[in-house]
């Protein structure tokens, strides 16, 4: 777990999205298929306002428990590189056309939380349905990992290990 206080804006929310899913890429392809140590795994980032304005990182994998030492060291590499070379080109073009796929689909849901987020931050650059696509369009490669740079600080995190018996 990773958490991070910084300025949340609407750039920021669609580069960490981007973020999350080639974070959990990389895990599922590092750990699960390469390593076969694990069944899955996940990124999750979680932009927040209240109550500060933080980015708070948690990574999940449910792994073979004689290899967490493995599967950590992996993850730390994943995290390692992001940080120091970004995301390379095709996994950027596929993050970003998954994204862009979700931002195609707006229900009530979508329009609610715009609402919402309106009124509890009214003077906040938001995050909505006409705004994300062109933001999403912006994105390089280099702001997302300016990004990781910030979110993932050498060994400044909270490791949880869980094991069963």
């Amino acid at each position: 777990v990773y958490s991070v206080d910084i300025g949340i804006d609407a750039e920021l929310e669609v580069t960490a999205r981007v973020l999350e899913l080639i974070l959990t890429t990389r895990i599922l392809d590092s750990v699960r298929e390469e390593l076969g140590a694990s069944y899955g795994g996940s990124a999750i980032l979680v932009p927040t306002r209240r109550p500060r304005e933080s980015v708070d990182t948690s990574i999940s994998v449910d792994g073979d428990p004689d290899r967490l030492d493995t599967i950590l060291a992996t993850i730390d590499a994943q995290i390692a590189a992001l940080v120091n070379d970004g995301p390379n080109a095709d996994e950027f073009d596929r993050a970003t056309a998954v994204l862009s796929n979700e931002y195609d689909f707006v229900n009530n849901g979508v329009y609610l939380q715009m609402l919402l987020d309106g009124a509890h931050f009214p003077d906040a650059d938001l995050l909505v349905p006409f705004n994300r696509s062109g933001l999403l369009r912006e994105l390089r490669r280099s702001d997302v990992r300016e990004l990781a740079t910030v979110l993932f600080p050498n060994d400044q995190r909270i490791e949880v290990l869980r094991t069963t018996s």
